[in-house]
């Protein structure tokens, strides 16, 4: 077998490799939530005015029951920074009240390469350790900044101690949905090094969660049936920095190589 064909199989297998990668069931990625300057900046009152929050983009979010995937509940999620280096979120779904242990969070990854949650991905399930979590206690419009454990049940600590817990939130209710803002600084500077540290134009992923005690129900982005998770992409501007697929840059090498080939071998 000469050179040209040699390097077109192995090309073609590599090709295959990679698409079949695709087939595995992984985190997948549902979307990216936009943190637009804000004009005016927001007032942390839990109302999400339509002035304040007029350059959010809104992206609608699925949860999943862990104890029954089919039940699912919808959120939508904006994000707004200041000039201060704050971040706001602003969350609304469907509910007509607030029940005294409802409660909403974020996890944040925090470590390079590390699972923003492992399997078995069920209500017995665990944290990656030392990611960044924000929460906030319905009820009491108490927000806490803390850190993901990896043992079971999807526990986690507040920072503070030894971190510190300097989130600001809010919530309402109008009798058919219920709204919250929280506000958070860029880097909030907690001392294990677990809490995200933002800039204009980056970026970092994410998952959210709520606790809905009226139905005694946790509803993550974790797909309990396919054992794993969705996720999101927290992009600190209004505009996507999109870099070159892997697959394209392995594609276009390829091609050249070959293009390469030929051509020397019609020129002898």
């Amino acid at each position: 077998m000469n050179k040209t064909k040699i390097l077109v199989t192995l090309s073609s297998a590599l090709i295959l490799a990679l698409l079949a990668t695709t087939l595995v069931v992984a985190p997948i990625h549902v979307g990216t939530l936009y943190s637009c300057p804000a004009d005016p900046v927001p007032i942390i009152d839990g109302t999400l005015g339509a002035i304040e929050w007029k350059e959010g983009v809104p992206l609608t979010v699925k949860l999943y029951n862990l104890a029954a995937q089919a039940d699912t509940m919808e959120i939508e999620i904006m994000s707004l920074y200041d000039n201060d280096n704050r971040i706001y979120f602003g969350i609304t779904y469907l509910d007509d009240k607030i029940n005294r242990e409802d409660n909403f969070w974020m996890v944040f990854k925090s470590i390079e390469g590390d699972p923003l949650c492992f399997p078995p991905h069920n209500a017995s399930g665990m944290y990656g350790l030392n990611h960044d979590m924000k929460f906030i206690q319905h009820y009491s419009n108490k927000t806490t900044d803390g850190y993901t454990m990896d043992t079971l049940y999807y526990n986690w600590l507040p920072d503070d101690p030894p971190g510190v817990d300097n989130g600001v939130g809010k919530c309402h209710e109008n009798g058919t949905h219920v709204t919250i803002e929280m506000r958070f600084p860029f880097n909030s500077g907690d001392t294990l090094g677990s809490d995200f540290a933002l800039a204009v134009n980056a970026s970092v992923e994410f998952f959210v969660g709520f606790h809905d005690e009226d139905k005694h129900i946790d509803f993550f982005q974790i797909r309990e049936a396919d054992n794993d998770y969705d996720y999101l992409k927290l992009q600190v501007s209004c505009t996507a920095v999109v870099p070159v697929p892997v697959i394209s840059i392995l594609l276009g090498l390829m091609m050249t190589s070959v293009i390469a080939i030929l051509y020397k071998k019609k020129r002898k």
